[in-house]
Order: structure tokens, then sequence, then C-alpha cells
């Protein structure tokens, strides 16, 4: 009988700025920012140690839901070690995914190198979608799947193995507390970047804006965040990245 499961994992709010990191050593869940439902233990999981390292193993044909995150700070990136062991239905190409959804709907489908080759898969807020082709922005969940199609390379081999699950968080910064983006750029080529808010309530706190796509992280001076850059050339966007779509692009010109 084909066994499908589903795990749900919460999330703790976690520092601003913070990266939180699951290795399962010692054969468990190790980070508490990591919650779990155990329900499901027997069905379809477990955790394993290979050559001295320890990992989450996945069996074919199951579905692991690893983080729902909740309000509160913003899941700017996160990265996986992903061992595959399924693909015998396309050429030994490994099918077992990864999969980074975005609070837009759209989602990121991240996919191993090589069956049995240990590969690390990333996203971020920038990473194309695959519905629409634009970036992801906020991501809100990360999910397991293991495929049912075995494989020639390694026959005694199934499943999947996951591990080094990375989430880094940033922002904690609510829309409503952003009053405005400005940004301003001479012939110089010197921009000059300001998130301005609407009290001191987030002073030391972070936020991040892009810079034709590029995350900048800025920390939070009383009501404003400033940040600075030179030998700019052409046209400029600025956008808000986390808190994610408060307030409108800005574009500027250089040069």
């Amino acid at each position: 009988m084909t066994c499908l499961c589903v795990l749900t994992w919460g999330l703790a709010p976690a520092a601003l700025g913070a990266e939180q990191v699951e290795t399962f050593d010692g054969g468990e869940f190790t980070n508490p920012f990591f919650r779990h439902d155990l329900e499901f233990k027997e069905c379809c999981w477990r955790i394993i140690n290979e050559d001295g390292e320890w990992k989450l193993h996945l069996e074919p044909n199951t579905d692991l839901i690893t983080f729902d995150l909740p309000e509160g700070d913003k899941v700017f990136a996160v990265s996986v070690d992903v061992e595959d062991f399924e693909g015998g239905f396309v050429g030994n190409r490994p099918t077992s995914a990864v999969i980074v959804r975005a609070a837009s709907g759209d989602f990121a489908l991240l996919l191993a190198e090589q069956i049995g080759q240990r590969t690390r898969l990333e996203a971020d807020v920038n990473t194309p979608g695959r519905l629409t082709g634009e970036p992801l922005g906020e991501i809100v969940s990360l999910s397991f799947s293991a495929a049912n199609e075995g494989n020639n390379v390694i026959p005694e081999k199934f499943g999947a193995n996951f591990d080094n699950i990375r989430v880094v968080t940033v922002g904690g910064v609510p829309c409503e507390a952003v009053r405005r983006l400005k940004g301003r750029c001479g012939p110089s080529g010197k921009l000059t970047a300001k998130v301005k808010l609407s009290s001191r309530d987030h002073d030391g706190r972070t936020l991040t804006i892009g810079i034709d796509g590029e995350p900048i992280e800025l920390s939070i001076a009383g009501r404003k965040a400033k940040h600075r850059t030179c030998c700019l050339e052409g046209p400029v966007e600025l956008t808000l990245i986390a808190p994610d779509a408060c307030v409108e692009p800005v574009n500027v010109t250089c040069g």
C-alpha cells in the first residue's frame, strides 16, 4: 500500500535578521525554531545516520511540509542539502523536490543535480517564480517531496535525504509603519536611498531594500533607514523587499 503523509511544522518567532539551522544532530530535531507534530513519525519519514551525518529521510511518495511562517518576521532566503534517489521515469534525472512557496501564490521548484549526489538547493525573495517568472517576494512555506520512481544508478537506495535546513529571516517591521521610500542620484553617480517610518518604535531593527534587485539590509535609526552608494550610472530602481509590497518602487537616474 502506498503511504502518503503530511507533517506540519510551525515557526516560533525568530530574532530579526537571524539564520535558523536544523541539522538533526543526535537523531532528533535540534532547533526549537522548527516546531513539529510527530503524529506521523512511524509512517513515512525518519532521522538516519550515514557516515557520521544525521539526515532527514523521506520514504518514496511522501510530501513533508516543513514550515508555515506566521505573521511577524519575514523569510528572506532558504537553503537545504538534498540527496535524491528517485528519477527512474525520466532517465535517472532527480525528481524529488524542495518547493518554496511565496505569499503571492507563486512558487519555486528546486531539484538536485544528480542521483545520489548531495546538492545544496537555495532560493530567496529574488528567485523567479515558476508561474509568473517574477521574483518570489516574501517566502511563506517550504515543502519537501520524495518521488516514487527508483533509479538505475544506486538501485539499493530509495526516497530522498534532506539536511542542513537553513532559514534566514529579515524584517519584522509591519507595512503600516512605513511612510515612504525615497531616492536620489546625482551626476556623480552617488545614490542615496531612504525609508521613512511613522514612529521610533522600530529603532534598531532592520529592513531590506533592493537596488536593481540586489538586496541591501539597513538598520533603522529613529524614524528612518538610509543607504548611500557611489558610482552608479543610468536608470536605477529602488524597491522595499522586507517588509514586502508596502510602497511603490522608486526610479532614479544616475550620472
